[in-house]
């Protein structure tokens, strides 16, 4: 925070804080050395100051430090969200479905594929990303799916052999949430399938249980009798489960 703002905000905190307000507070007791420390050499008390707690300064004090604090946080808050290298990857995610001049542009897609492990400055991911680009162009205007990434995504997992690194990119753009709100959806229901019966269940079967539970919205469309018939035709037919 630069030293002008943070000079204003704090006269703006000192003005918030109004003498009404603060005598209005109880009066709490004299602080008193703790006969532990007696033996020892204190150079600081905590709080940081003598006297009674309760005056008018001191809650005025106390007032102005915990209002620039949240001063500050918000704006390390803003500065972080907002950050060049955050923004650079809100546009590769915008160039991922955007349908225009920047779809599948290779200068706005650096940051998302730097953060994917894929050497987009290589002539075959170029090729393949311009490639990919001409053919979900075409495609998007003779099937019409709608113009957002999880469409385009779940279009481009059955050419996903033909772009590899171009299906890389989508569906690493759908793991880039807006909140922590999916994480937080998740661990809900992890704690409805770790019941206290399958505490001993191996890490690998749970994780897959709460995937399958979570993505209820696709499983549920699924058709049983594949697996049935799959599971019925292979040679062993255990499941390892703990």
């Amino acid at each position: 925070m630069s030293n002008n703002l943070y000079l204003f905000v704090s006269v703006f905190g000192v003005d918030m804080t109004t003498d009404g307000q603060l005598e209005s507070g109880r009066s709490k007791r004299t602080i008193v050395m703790p006969h532990t420390l007696n033996y020892f050499v204190v150079t600081e008390h905590l709080p940081a100051r003598t006297g009674t707690i309760g005056t008018v300064e001191s809650q005025r004090q106390d007032l102005c430090s915990v209002y620039n604090g949240v001063i500050d946080r918000t704006v390390s808050e803003i500065e972080t969200r907002f950050s060049a290298k955050n923004i650079s990857l809100l546009n590769s995610l915008k160039a991922l479905a955007s349908f225009d001049d920047t779809f599948f542009s290779i200068e706005m897609l650096k940051t998302l594929a730097m953060l994917c492990g894929v050497d987009i400055e290589s002539t075959r991911v170029h090729t393949e990303i311009e490639t990919a680009r001409n053919f979900f162009m075409l495609k998007q205007a003779e099937v019409g799916f709608p113009k957002l990434l999880h469409p385009l995504t779940a279009f481009a997992f059955q050419f996903k052999d033909a772009f590899p690194t171009a299906y890389r990119l989508l569906a690493s753009g759908l793991t880039v949430g807006a909140s922590t709100s999916t994480c937080e959806a998740s661990f809900s229901v992890l704690t409805r399938v770790l019941t206290p019966y399958r505490r001993s269940m191996l890490h690998q079967r749970k994780a897959d249980l709460v995937l399958l539970s979570y993505e209820h919205g696709v499983t549920k469309n699924l058709n049983v009798n594949d697996f049935l018939n799959k599971f019925n035709s292979s040679k062993t037919r255990r499941l390892k489960i703990y």
